[in-house]
Order: C-alpha cells, then structure tokens, then sequence
C-alpha cells in the first residue's frame, strides 16, 4: 500500500513558498477560528485552506489535484497520526507574513474602552482644553494685573475664570482620584485572580492615562491655588492620589512580571483573542515604548513633587521674609502651571497616538469606537464648570457667586466688605 506521505501529490509542507492564494480571506479565517477553537481544527476552513494554498502548485507541477477526501486524509494522517506539524507552522507562517492586517482584523479584540474609548478621548480632549484656557487667562492677569480689573473685555472673563476655578479644581481631582482607582484596580486583580487578569496593554494604559489626569488639576491647582480657600483639604486630597500613584506604580512593577508569564502560558490557548491580538497584532517595540514613556511621566511627576515639597518647607520657614523669595515663588508657581500644561498636551499626544496604532490592525469587534453610558457620564464632569463659569461671567461675580448658597448667606467683594465696615463705625460713633 502506498504510503500517503509519499503521493506524488503532496507538496513540501515546509516549503511556505508553495502557498499561493488569490486573497487573504481563507488563511486568515482558518487561523483566527483554529486559535478560537482552543487548537481544535476547523475541519471545513482547514480543507479549503489546503485545496486553494496547494492549488497552483499542483497546476505549475502538472499533477491532477486531489479530492478534497483525500487532502484532509493527509493533513490528519501527517499531524495527528505522524504527530508531524510542519503543515501547520507552514500555513501559520503564511498567514502571519502575508495576511497579519486581515488574520488580526478577525480577532475578536475589545479593545480598550473604559479608558481609550470614543467618549473617554473626548473627555481627555475637553478637560485638557478647558485646563488650557483657565492656564491662559490666570497666567496672563498674573502677567497683566492694571489690565484685568475691568468690567467689560478681559477683565470680566478673567474673574469669571478665577471665581470659577474652585469647581474646575475640584472636578479635575476627583476625576484624578477615580482614574487612579480604577488603574490600581487593574493590576490588584492580576494578584487576586491571575485567571481574571487584564492584557498588558490594558494595564500600561490605565496608568498612563492614570498619570495623564494628574497633570490637568497640577496645572489647575498652580496657576491660582493662592487665591483659594480650604487648602488644608486639598493638601489632604492631594497626598490621597500621591498614595494611590505610588500604590499604582507599585503593583504595576509586581505584577509586570506577572503579566508576562501569563502571557506565555495562555496566549495560545486564549479563546477571547485579547491576548493573542496583542502578542501577534501589535508592535512590540512600540509597547516596549509606551512603557519607557509611562515611567518618564511617572519620573517627571515625582521629581514635581519633590521640589514642590521642598519649596513649601522653606517657605514655611521663611515666610515671613519677602523680596526675592516671593518673586521666586511667583515665578515657580507660573512655571509648574504652564510646564504641566503643556506636558498634559504632550501625553495627550502620545496616548492618541498608540491608540490610533493598536487600532489600525483592530476588527469590528473593537469596542474603542463606541459611546458608552460610563463614557457618556465621564465627559459631564466638566459641565458644570462650564455652567458656572458662563453663569459668573454673565451676571458678574457676586451675583453668580450668590446663586451657590442658600438666602440666608450673601456674597460680598472684599474691598466693598471693608467699605461697609466703615461705615457701621461711623454710624456707631454718630
């Protein structure tokens, strides 16, 4: 009897260069539903692999093509029975060189949606215009004092701005403080259940948009912290999301390790497609970027903080004196505002870019692109500092101001406060 192997029909499994295929619609269906299948063949997709790969070379060899009975006789006699995969690694190196883009685009891969998704780009966005805008004018009453005290042009938007800053200041933190919360989350899962891990792509940009939403309430909290008040809760806000920054960064680097054994063991027996899509589809260099940009960011942020707390101990001390410290403090609080801001648009630019790259090889399953009813209520964070802004710059400052409490309490200028003072005295001693 003669032995299948030895048929002169069948082709050199090891030779990828005898695959030849009109379009990548066969390899790539065949390999995306063997990976979803746990490794389990797809009988149909494998036999038209077979008959359509091998086609032109049984035409250029002039050999009478086989039944399609007979093919899958000897890819299962050779794989299973002989235990022999090079029929195997040849079609799978086929469809990884020459139809990657359509194989990945067939991956069912969610994407990333709780933080890179269509409505959490537009809140990024629109925080990171506001935050620019209230940079913008504070810097430049700071800059411009005799210019700004009018009623009418920039004077009214600049007090419409500086009163409304508290509302933006505490919207931007607590979004901060939820960012963080929900990146810390990310990597504890990966120690609670290593079933239930995230992907590492997942877990990389949680924290860097994580570390991004801590730069808005810096650049927020320099340009004008001076004129606010309850500044003992906000030193007590803010050491809350240094810890969780600390605590995220910390889990990250335990369980980076983590992650990418996991990786490993499971990404080729990883039904969903999330870890496969990232271990194929996605550039590892560009990943292996993404992660040094993370920990500069982290770097920079920390090196902020330590002069920042170094500069409020010696101010502590000398608080007393004036002269060139108050200048060097103004000076440094304009240039912690403006340096944030712009290294918030910088991060802003490198996340969008990197999710443009992680989605460019994405399917339709790709839940990056879609709206969200969480999505949907993280952009109306900010709307109520837009509606107190408009509120303060149309009716003026006391009177928008007053519009915040109940009628038992009234809003008053300070220099009209002092006004009405004197004149109490007056009418005392008359």
């Amino acid at each position: 009897m003669t032995s299948i192997s030895n048929l002169s029909w069948v082709p050199p499994a090891n030779n990828v260069s005898s695959l030849q295929f009109d379009n990548c619609d066969i390899p790539s269906e065949w390999l995306s539903n063997y990976f979803r299948a746990r490794h389990e063949w797809p009988m149909n997709a494998t036999k038209n692999m077979l008959l359509a790969g091998y086609h032109q070379y049984w035409m250029d060899s002039k050999i009478t093509p086989p039944t399609p009975g007979e093919v899958m006789n000897w890819f299962f006699n050779t794989t299973l029975t002989n235990d022999d995969d090079s029929v195997v690694k040849a079609l799978t190196k086929y469809t990884n060189t020459q139809c990657l883009d359509k194989f990945c685009s067939l991956l069912p891969w969610q994407g990333n949606a709780d933080f890179a998704g269509r409505g959490m780009l537009a809140t990024y966005a629109t925080e990171a215009v506001f935050v620019t805008f209230y940079v913008v004018v504070l810097l430049t009453a700071k800059a411009h004092r005799s210019k700004t005290t009018g009623k009418a042009g920039f004077g009214r938007i600049h007090e419409a701005t500086r009163e409304s800053l508290r509302a933006f200041l505490d919207a931007a933190l607590l979004f901060a403080i939820a960012m963080l919360v929900a990146a810390v989350y990310n990597f504890g899962i990966t120690l609670y259940d290593s079933d239930k891990a995230v992907t590492f792509i997942s877990s990389i940009m949680s924290a860097f948009v994580s570390l991004f939403s801590i730069l808005p309430a810096i650049a927020l909290h320099s340009s004008a912290s001076s004129n606010l008040r309850r500044s003992k809760t906000r030193i007590w806000i803010w050491l809350l999301i240094g810890s969780l920054t600390i605590a995220m960064m910390g889990l990250g680097l335990f369980t980076y390790g983590s992650i990418r054994s996991r990786y490993k063991k499971v990404v080729q027996l990883d039904s969903s497609g999330q870890l496969l899509f990232e271990e194929t589809c996605l550039d590892v260099d560009a990943l292996g970027m993404f992660t040094g940009l993370l920990v500069c960011l982290f770097v920079i942020l920390a090196a902020f903080v330590l002069i920042y707390v170094i500069f409020v101990c010696v101010w502590t001390q000398q608080s007393k004196k004036t002269g060139c410290f108050a200048k060097f403090r103004t000076v440094w609080t304009a240039f912690a505002a403006f340096g944030s801001m712009v290294l918030m648009w910088v991060a802003f630019g490198v996340f969008c870019y990197y999710r443009s790259h992680m989605d460019s090889r994405a399917g339709d399953s790709n839940q990056d692109h879609e709206w969200s009813f969480g999505q949907i209520l993280a952009l109306f964070t900010f709307v109520p500092v837009v509606i107190e802004w408009v509120t303060i710059w149309w009716e003026g400052a006391e009177d928008g101001l007053n519009g915040l409490m109940s009628d038992q309490y009234k809003v008053y200028r300070n220099d009209a406060v002092s006004q009405v003072e004197v004149e109490e005295v007056h009418e005392f001693k008359a």
